[in-house]
This record gives structure tokens, C-alpha cells and sequence, in this order.
């Protein structure tokens, strides 16, 4: 009886470990799906707004049914607007957006690194960009060490002492974090690890590992 329990737990561990990669994407699934809920759904107020859209086109014939034509429509002008990005109007639709939004100084500050991380990370992303940022490994402390963008090799002068400015990003969503202004003994390049290669590891929660992070192997 004690070797019957013992290799049917061992079979429902091995079980469990081949299915936790799909477990895993399901929980971030799950976790993203509940941030879009949050920020777009029927209750939020880009939600509300997909309604009042959806309402003008469908007159009274439900919140509910408005809201889902209004977000078909939504989908429509995204993509539309996605086929003149395609285009060579992409720097002008950019440059535009981004002088309507510099009049808005609260909406300034969030608006420009964000965009300026997505637009580094998106599939027409500017060459020069990527070159000048880098893949650094920051030490806090003794024992503790975050990946993180190096924006600039440039030295600023943080109260009479040098200090690097890093990007600490967050996982699954790269595009967010913080920006930090770190001694520069604490930074460590990252060689062979590109910045393609630091959001893919982001965004699959440490599970795809990147070539150029390799696993450690102690001396002999």
C-alpha cells in the first residue's frame, strides 16, 4: 500500500510539473485579463465612454449591447488607424500626438517615457534607440540583484555625486517601473543580452530564458 501511494504521488507530481508552463500562462492570463477589466471594462471610465459611443449608434437598446458596439467600433478605428501607421505617416501621426499631449503638463510626464519605452520595444522601433540603451544588472545591497535598462552611459551629478540613470521595469508588463538614479559601482553590463531579449524574459515571467543569460556553474 506504501509504495502504491508513494508512485501515485510521484506520478501526480510529474503531472502537475509537465502541465506548469500552460498553468503558469493561464495565471498571467488571468492576471492580465483582470488589469484590462479594470481599465476598459463596461464599470471603468474608458468603458463608460465605449458605452456613450455605442449608444449614439444603437439609441437605448442597453448598456450592455451598447458597450459591445462601441468596442467593435473602437476595434475598427484602431486598426484603421494601425494601417496609417503603417504607412509613412507614421512620424507625423507621432510628432502630432505627441505636441497635443506636451500641452498638458500633467499628462506630459506620464505620457513621454511611456511612449518612448513602447516606441523602443515596438516592431518598427528606432535602431538608434536600442544602441543607446543597454541590458545592466543592478546590486542592491549585499545579495540582491534586478535586471534593468541602463537609458544613457552618461554620468549625472546627484547631490555632488555621480550616478547612473536605470530603467527597473516590471513583469509581465515591461512598460511600466521606475526610473533610478544608482551609484555606478552597483551596475553591471549584461553581455550577450539584448533588449529584445530582456522583454521577451519580462514578459514570460523569467520562464524563457534568453541565450545570453546563462546558467551559473560553480568552479570545480
Amino acid at each position: 500500500m506504501k509504495s502504491f501511494a508513494t508512485r501515485a504521488f510521484a506520478a501526480f507530481v510529474t503531472g502537475l510539473l509537465f502541465l506548469a508552463p500552460i498553468i503558469v500562462t493561464i495565471v498571467v492570463l488571468d492576471w492580465l485579463a483582470g488589469y484590462a477589466a479594470a481599465a476598459v471594462g463596461p464599470d471603468s471610465f474608458i468603458g463608460r465612454a465605449i458605452s456613450s459611443g455605442g449608444s449614439v449608434v444603437v439609441g437605448g437598446q442597453g448598456a450592455a449591447f451598447a458597450f459591445w458596439v462601441g468596442l467593435l467600433l473602437v476595434l475598427l478605428l484602431i486598426a484603421l488607424l494601425g494601417l496609417l501607421v503603417q504607412t509613412r505617416l507614421r512620424r507625423r501621426l507621432e510628432e502630432g500626438f505627441d505636441r497635443f499631449i506636451d500641452r498638458v503638463p500633467v499628462l506630459r510626464s506620464i505620457y513621454r517615457p511611456i511612449a518612448q519605452l513602447v516606441r523602443l520595444i515596438g516592431p518598427q522601433s528606432n535602431a538608434g534607440n536600442l544602441e543607446s540603451m543597454r541590458v545592466v544588472a543592478v546590486r542592491f545591497g549585499d545579495a540582491t540583484e534586478t535586471l534593468a535598462l541602463l537609458v544613457t552611459p552618461e554620468l549625472f551629478d546627484v547631490g555632488g555625486q555621480p550616478r547612473q540613470l536605470v530603467l527597473l521595469t516590471t513583469a509581465p508588463v515591461p512598460v511600466g517601473g521606475a526610473l533610478l538614479f544608482v551609484e555606478p559601482d552597483s551596475v553591471v553590463a549584461v553581455e550577450g543580452l539584448s533588449v529584445e531579449d530582456f522583454i521577451k524574459f519580462f514578459v514570460s515571467v523569467g520562464t524563457v530564458r534568453p541565450a545570453g543569460l546563462k546558467p551559473y556553474t560553480p568552479l570545480k
